[in-house]
């Protein structure tokens, strides 16, 4: 058994000795009243985006939106404590439908509104 946030974004292929895996997928996403609106961007506390890394940058929590902002690939964002603090930029769309919950690194988790 094995613990921590996982998706099948980390799964890796092994052939070797027919090793199988597995984990349990939370459907859970923060309640719309935890969703804070900034201008163009939306975000909320205690959540994450799972996969669609596209980099990851060092940076406070409150430039991680518009270092998600000024780069034209980047379509929404997870800041975590990682390593002081650390701005996960994400490609492909997503909506607050996306986001899972995260309790254990202090996650901010947010999308650009497209108008």
């Amino acid at each position: 058994m094995k613990s921590g946030l996982v998706s099948e974004f980390d799964a890796v292929s092994k052939t070797t000795d027919g090793a199988v895996c597995g984990f349990l997928k939370s459907t859970a996403s923060p309640p719309a009243s935890a969703w804070n609106d900034a201008g163009s961007l939306k975000w909320a506390l205690n959540c994450d985006f799972l996969g669609r890394n596209l980099m990851s940058v060092a940076t406070s929590v409150a430039a991680c939106g518009p270092k998600c902002q000024s780069n034209p690939q980047c379509s929404h964002f997870t800041w975590t404590n990682y390593q002081g603090g650390t701005c996960w930029l994400k490609k492909n769309s997503a909506s607050d439908c996306d986001a899972v919950v995260k309790t254990d690194s202090g996650a901010v988790c947010g999308f650009l509104k497209f108008q």
